[in-house]
């Protein structure tokens, strides 16, 4: 999982968001500047949380009783984290575009994303991403 929101989110589409959609919203409102701003501090702030996650993983791995409790702690926490930062986008952020930008703009962001796909759907790492997340699901269930 780590893998997948350092390859895709941090790499690819946040800084899509930064670079094309939010500019655009930006240029026809100001009515979502606080919540752009917001969105972008999470942005630069994400590096550092993933390296975080990422060390207390590793020292999970090798004391998984001492370290349990941290490791479940920075998962709620990042998990709460992204859940409020995608619903800001999905929620508020995107209704505004959708309502503010014109088709100019949207072939303009669409572009820009069509660039990249999400790993998630390339064919041999879509398969690694598959069984990662059904043995999550299973782990989750059991």
């Amino acid at each position: 999982m780590l893998v997948y929101l350092d390859e895709f989110p941090a790499k690819f589409h946040h800084p899509k968001e930064d670079a094309y959609l939010f500019p655009a919203i930006k240029k026809r409102t100001h009515e979502f500047d606080e919540m752009i701003n917001a969105l972008q501090r999470h942005h630069a702030a994400e590096e550092g949380h993933l390296k975080s996650l990422l060390e207390v993983v590793v020292r999970y791995s090798n004391s998984p009783r001492e370290v349990a409790e941290e490791l479940a702690t920075i998962i709620d926490q990042a998990a709460f984290y992204e859940l409020r930062h995608i619903t800001l986008e999905e929620a508020e952020l995107i209704p505004g575009a959708i309502k503010h930008l014109l088709p100019s703009d949207w072939d303009e962001i669409a572009r820009a994303f069509s660039r990249n796909g999400d790993p998630c759907f390339e064919p041999e790492k879509g398969r690694n991403y598959k069984l990662m997340f059904s043995r999550i699901a299973y782990v989750l269930h059991s």
